[in-house]
């Protein structure tokens, strides 16, 4: 299956660049101005203190990848959530942001996804990322496809009980191979009960993909 996808992967990643290409940022409910958008994408992607969202992953992990949750309804995974914890198989630097966050909504396209934060953490501006996914396969509704500056994703949406938690498990294409990229926790509220974070912690050692470098992520006041 892995083979296939990477296959897919491939086949997609020129289409997917050009998608990229026509995304608008916005801040808030105005459209951000360019010299704005510059800073944005400075401060996420190449200083060296900034969040490495989708760094380049030395740590040579295969994709721990296999399967995701059977019969995911798309429908009622769609919407808000905030990322709770981020795991790392590497050790990574952070920048000092707060309030990240994906709002998911469905889309001729594919799947639309809008990630978000704020910087500086505490009264900083909130700053919206828009990716693009496909979903892999028909009948693989929670393996889905995305391109985010050059590189090529595969997420997994491992479980979720679409109310509550779910896990994300991301990889990264590089040099012909699948590689660990993160795990993620998230919720559909700034905070998540310890009940709900133990399955979601469960969920995540049970199939092998814990990262050694956890970050919590700041969701106080977003």
């Amino acid at each position: 299956m892995m083979d296939n996808v990477r296959d897919h992967m491939v086949s997609v990643h020129s289409e997917n660049k050009r998608r990229a290409l026509t995304e608008v940022w916005s801040s808030d409910s105005t459209t951000m101005a360019p010299i704005l958008l510059a800073a944005a994408l400075s401060i996420l992607l190449h200083t060296a203190g900034a969040f490495r969202y989708y760094a380049e992953n030395n740590a040579d992990i295969e994709c721990p990848i296999s399967e995701a949750k059977p019969d995911l309804n798309i429908e009622k995974f769609m919407g808000l959530w905030y990322i709770m914890e981020y795991q790392y198989p590497k050790e990574m630097g952070l920048a000092d942001l707060s309030c990240l966050s994906f709002k998911f909504s469905e889309d001729p396209k594919g799947i639309m996804g809008n990630f978000s934060f704020r910087f500086p953490p505490t009264h900083g501006h909130f700053y919206h990322i828009p990716t693009l996914s496909e979903v892999v396969a028909d009948g693989q509704d929670g393996l889905w496809l995305t391109m985010f500056k050059g590189v090529n994703l595969l997420t997994a949406i491992v479980d979720t009980d679409y109310d509550n938690w779910a896990v994300f498990v991301q990889c990264m294409q590089e040099g012909g191979k699948n590689r660990f990229l993160s795990t993620r926790i998230m919720s559909r509220q700034p905070s998540l009960a310890p009940e709900q974070a133990l399955l979601a912690k469960e969920t995540i050692k049970a199939g092998d993909m814990e990262g050694d470098y956890k970050y919590k992520i700041d969701q106080e006041n977003c």
